[in-house]
């Protein structure tokens, strides 16, 4: 089906048919996990890339509710600020509530632009948010999945449910496969992903993964820090 495009008080609704740089990670107890030769080989060649752009469009995967510490809410308002005022448009799940409703609201504040992507029967639920710049209306999850991934330079997860942890799991593994090379970075307010980083740990000793599963990741503690990562990491 082709995209159609209604304007509306400066918003666009769309319907639709549908690392650089070498490191060597370290677990929980400071064990050292290498890069095996094939991504060692990548990333030398991500190294040496020149002239490839800034990330401009940035996924966000987050929670639909507030959560129980205002903390989270505080980091994703802070990072819609920072996003905005270096002009980095934001790709989300198009909703209204919790901390999606908060990153994309500050975005909104500070000037920047947000795009939705909502799969219909949660427009139909009245869960979209309304004032965004653009907001894609998809038929399932899946293809929401895909056109967040497909429009976007780099993702970054904020604290959630089970649906931001279906969703950033799907992403770093496609990047294991080499269906993208995009980086992905959680922000890690108040040590929220720290069990996340357990079960990569406890796959990995259970041989069920490998050592390089920690360098398809970034974790980062405050927004500022989220920001300087993506400020200086090259667009893959």
């Amino acid at each position: 089906m082709a995209e159609k495009c209604f304007l509306k008080q400066g918003s666009c609704i769309i319907l639709s048919s549908e690392r650089a740089l070498f490191t060597i990670k370290k677990g929980l107890n400071d064990t050292p996990y290498l890069l095996n030769w094939r991504a060692l080989k990548m990333a030398t060649k991500k190294a040496d890339l020149k002239n490839t752009k800034n990330i401009k469009k940035l996924c966000i995967y987050c929670g639909a509710s507030l959560g129980t510490n205002v903390d989270y809410a505080n980091a994703a308002k802070e990072l819609g600020t920072l996003l905005a005022q270096n002009n980095i448009q934001v790709i989300y799940g198009g909703g209204k509530g919790g901390i999606m409703g908060v990153v994309a609201n500050s975005v909104l504040q500070g000037g920047g632009e947000v795009l939705g992507v909502i799969p219909k029967f949660l427009l139909e639920r009245e869960l979209a948010h309304e004032g965004l710049t653009k907001l894609h209306i998809v038929p399932t999850m899946h293809a929401r999945k895909h056109k967040m991934s497909e429009l976007s330079d780099a993702f970054v997860i904020l604290p959630g449910g089970l649906g931001t942890l279906e969703e950033v799991s799907e992403m770093i593994t496609w990047r294991q496969l080499e269906r993208h090379n995009k980086p992905i970075v959680f922000l890690n307010t108040n040590g929220y992903w720290k069990p996340f980083q357990q079960l990569i740990a406890n796959i990995i000793d259970e041989g069920f993964g490998h050592g390089n599963a920690f360098n398809l990741y970034e974790m980062r503690n405050t927004p500022t820090d989220v920001l300087h990562f993506l400020l200086n990491h090259p667009n893959s």
